[in-house]
C-alpha cells in the first residue's frame, strides 16, 4: 500500500509542478516492480531449496492443435505472441503483435482472446490453449467463480468464442 500511495503522491507532484501527464500504466508497472523488489529483499533465501521443476512442452493428440500464448512487457512496448503446433511439435502458424500498454494480467487475457480468435479464423475445431496465466485459465475453466472486473469482458468473449470449437481446453 505504501508503494501505491507514494506513486500517487509523486504522480500528483509531477502533474502539478512539472506539467507532466500522468501515465497510469507506467505507475502501475512501477508499483509492481517496487513490490517485487521489496519481496525479494525480505524473503530469506532457502537453505536447502529443491530445484524448480522444468516445464516441458507436451504434444497434443494427433487430431488436435496446441496453441501457446505468451506476453512480453517492457517500459516502452507490450507484445503478445501466439504459436500453434501440431502433434509432432512442428509450428503451423506463429503470430505476434504490439498492444496498447496495459497491466501484465490484462495483456495475458488479451493474448488468450487473440489466440482463440485466430484459431476460429483458421477453422481449427480441436484446440488446446496453453499459457502461464493461471488466474485467467482458472476463470475460464470455472466461469461461475468471481474474477477480476478488469478482464471480465475479455473472459466472457473468450468463453463465447470457445463454443465455436468441437473440442477446446484451456491449460
Amino acid at each position: 500500500m505504501a508503494f501505491t500511495i507514494e506513486e500517487i503522491w509523486r504522480a500528483r507532484n509531477r502533474s502539478l509542478h512539472q506539467n507532466c501527464v500522468w501515465d497510469v500504466s507506467s505507475s502501475i508497472r512501477l508499483v509492481h516492480t517496487r513490490c517485487h523488489e521489496f519481496s525479494t529483499i525480505i524473503t530469506p533465501p532457502a537453505a536447502h531449496s529443491l530445484p524448480l521443476p522444468v516445464s516441458v512442452w507436451s504434444p497434443p493428440s494427433a487430431d488436435c492443435i496446441k496453441i501457446n500464448i505468451d506476453v512480453a512487457i517492457s517500459d516502452t512496448n507490450d507484445a503478445i505472441a501466439v504459436v500453434a503446433r501440431d502433434h509432432c511439435g512442428v509450428p503451423i502458424k506463429i503470430w505476434a503483435r504490439l498492444i496498447k500498454e496495459t497491466t501484465p494480467f490484462q495483456a495475458e487475457t488479451t493474448a488468450l482472446l487473440w489466440a482463440v480468435q485466430l484459431a476460429k479464423m483458421e477453422n481449427w475445431s480441436r484446440d488446446i490453449f496453453e499459457g502461464d496465466t493461471k488466474i485467467c485459465f482458472d476463470a475460464i475453466n470455472a466461469p461461475n467463480q468471481p474474477f477480476s472486473w478488469c478482464i471480465r469482458t475479455q473472459l466472457l468473449n473468450i468463453i463465447a468464442a470457445a463454443e465455436f470449437f468441437f473440442s477446446c481446453s484451456f491449460v
